[in-house]
């Protein structure tokens, strides 16, 4: 008898083997109405011992699934006549748009630097093309910050500080992993009269759609602090221990690319409004956009977004993407082909965080869901196999309802 999801996930989180595949997750999914296709709490809120069984209420730290909020948030300028999504950010952003490009010398192997020619746009800064990057992933940049005596500083300072690094390609000509959603969030700080992202989100998201569980400051709501589940990481031998802190606490800045602690209940409130129809966050037609492809075939940024197709394997569950049709939303990764092995749709956009946390939705076949856990393992092959086989059973249940109607 073939084991179902539910089985997979006790056996995953039993704590009678020293080697148990994750310590907690916990599984969503809605259709646009917002009825649940699968629903399940699995483990515990930490490794150890004596930690309590992990709950819907409890707080994760949501790292990069930050960026789609911010990505609603700046949209929600767009909305508001703010400003538009192809128009340059000099006026708003001018520590930005002054930093030079850098690179390699190919003959003498130092840094050289040059002038940027290219305009940074709000449209370039959600889909990674600006050319902002990240001082802990882009060698060049690491370099950079080696040169100048310094370390990484991506999640450890205040956005400006920590992104004031750099152009890595030119703006509208490469595409990387990068900062531009911190960038995107002091945008809509500064639209909005300089009030800190924290509160402009607050007041334009969490309060109309009732997130109560979602704060880049923790010290702000004591009863988000207290659910906050444990980070653990995975010991060579496979057992568990704590993992070192991942963001900075207490936060020193509302960083739009990584830093919100929320539930996972409050992160399905978000997917489900751009379920809708007609959404309470965004107009129908910005949030149609969000689900077009941003990037032309024939451009650099699509060359260098396929290039670095293996390292988005983990959002999918391990399913190898060198051969499917990709692309980039304004929120995240866009499938634009069906994926057989998963079911996974075309339309599907696509994005997860550190941590363990990856979210999908199709708003074409009315489907959203979320895979949370808190485990510090990059690539972890036995999460991605709980991931996979999550995605699989939604989108058969997904078929499965839509044949019966």
């Amino acid at each position: 008898m073939a084991r179902t999801l539910d089985n997979l996930l006790q056996e995953a989180t039993v704590r009678d083997t020293s080697t148990p595949v994750i310590p907690g997750v916990l599984l969503q999914a809605i259709d646009g109405s917002g009825t649940d296709i699968y629903k399940a709490a699995s483990g515990y809120r930490g490794p150890g011992l004596n930690d309590a069984p992990i709950e819907f209420n409890n707080t994760l730290r949501i790292a990069s699934c930050t960026k789609l909020i911010t990505a609603v948030a700046a949209l929600q300028c767009v909305d508001r006549g703010l400003i538009g999504l192809d128009d340059p950010v000099d006026d708003v952003l001018p520590e930005l748009v002054q930093l030079p490009l850098v690179s390699v010398d190919e003959t003498t192997g130092q840094l050289k630097y040059q002038p940027r020619r290219n305009e940074i746009t709000l449209r370039r800064l959600l889909t990674h093309t600006s050319g902002v990057g990240y001082d802990m992933i882009d060698p060049t940049l690491k370099r950079w910050r080696t040169e100048r005596g310094e370390k990484p500083m991506t999640l450890s300072t205040k956005v400006l500080e920590a992104f004031s690094t750099p152009l890595i390609f030119e703006p509208g000509q490469g595409w990387a992993y990068g900062g531009g959603f911190d960038w995107a969030g002091v945008l809509v700080e500064r639209l909005n009269g300089g009030v800190d992202l924290e509160k402009v989100m607050e007041k334009n998201i969490f309060i109309p759609l009732a997130m109560d569980s979602t704060v880049f400051r923790l010290k702000r709501k004591p009863h988000v602090r207290k659910q906050l589940i444990q980070m653990a990481s995975r010991r060579p031998d496979g057992s568990f221990t704590t993992a070192k802190r991942l963001m900075a606490n207490p936060a020193v800045d509302c960083a739009g690319g990584y830093g919100l602690y929320s539930s996972i209940t409050d992160f399905m409130v978000i997917l489900k409004d751009v379920l809708q129809p007609q959404p309470k966050l965004l107009s129908n037609r910005i949030t149609e956009e969000l689900f077009r492809p941003q990037l032309d075939l024939a451009s650099m940024a699509y060359k260098a977004l396929k290039d670095q197709a293996p390292t988005f394997q983990a959002m999918i569950g391990g399913v190898a993407l060198d051969a499917v049709d990709l692309n980039v939303s304004l929120g995240g990764l866009l499938m634009m082909d069906h994926i057989p092995e998963v079911g996974v749709d075309s339309g599907t956009i696509t994005w997860a965080g550190a941590g363990g946390l990856v979210w999908f939705i199709n708003r074409r076949r009315q489907v959203a869901g979320m895979y949370a856990t808190q485990l510090m393992a990059a690539g972890d092959q036995k999460s991605e196999a709980l991931l996979k086989a999550f995605i699989k059973e939604v989108w058969k249940r997904k078929r499965a309802a839509e044949e019966q109607q």
